[in-house]
């Protein structure tokens, strides 16, 4: 996990974002945030790449591998094996 880089999006007013974030800074983890409260578009694209209804949308990559986590709880099962 250390040279993984985690991409989340996200939007502002949602507590599980938050959390997601938190835990990643916490964790001091290399991640980009996106935001897509001004950017539906965006989220729906995503959504439908990762087939994700909700937000935040979590994603590892490492080296040339992406692997989808899905929303918070998942995250932190992942961050937690």
């Amino acid at each position: 996990m250390g040279n993984a880089n985690y991409k989340v999006w996200i939007k502002m007013n949602c507590p599980y974002c938050v959390k997601a974030q938190a835990l990643l800074l916490e964790k001091q983890l290399k991640h980009e945030v996106f935001v897509v409260d001004e950017d539906p578009a965006l989220l729906e694209s995503v959504q439908k790449k990762y087939d994700w209804k909700t937000v935040p949308v979590v994603v590892e990559e490492v080296e040339d591998s992406e692997n989808f986590i899905g929303g918070y709880t998942d995250l932190l099962e992942h961050l937690n094996t």
